[in-house]
C-alpha cells in the first residue's frame, strides 16, 4: 500500500493530539508532512 501524507491546518487541543499520534505511528501508511498554526491578520 503507498503512503499517504498529510497535513494539520491548527494546532489546538484536537489538532495537536492529531498531529502527535500520526507522529508516534498510530497509522503506520499515514505520514505527517506539515503542521501549521495560522494566526488571524
Amino acid at each position: 500500500m503507498s503512503e499517504l501524507r498529510i497535513g494539520i491546518i491548527g494546532l489546538g487541543n484536537m489538532g495537536s493530539d492529531h498531529a502527535r499520534k500520526l507522529i508516534h505511528g498510530a497509522v503506520p501508511e499515514v505520514r505527517l508532512r506539515r503542521a501549521d498554526q495560522s494566526m488571524p491578520a
